[in-house]
């Protein structure tokens, strides 16, 4: 079974509290407001995950690591997870 897990940004630190709740097969959705420095610093903290990690947004990031979804491919993902799960 796999779970979307779904992230209201507001720091790493907070963020770092729940990601030892995503699992291999998980996905990681972060959405809300973030910095580019917000994401370089995720990208290197989350490196250990081996879930894939999302960013809601309409705009492109300048750190190609970073994958920038829309709401389509979110809610995409949403209907590809056995389950959802959100944490703020």
């Amino acid at each position: 079974m796999s779970t979307l897990h779904q992230y209201r940004w507001s720091d790493l630190n907070h963020c770092q509290q729940n990601l030892h709740c995503v699992k291999r097969d998980d996905s990681l959705v972060i959405y809300g407001e973030f910095t580019t420095q917000d994401q370089h610093n995720m990208l290197q903290e989350a490196g250990f995950l081996a879930a894939r990690c999302y960013w809601l947004s309409n705009e492109k990031s300048s750190i190609a690591e970073a994958q920038i979804i829309n709401h389509q491919k979110w809610l995409t993902l949403i209907t590809e997870h056995d389950k959802t799960h959100t944490w703020k």
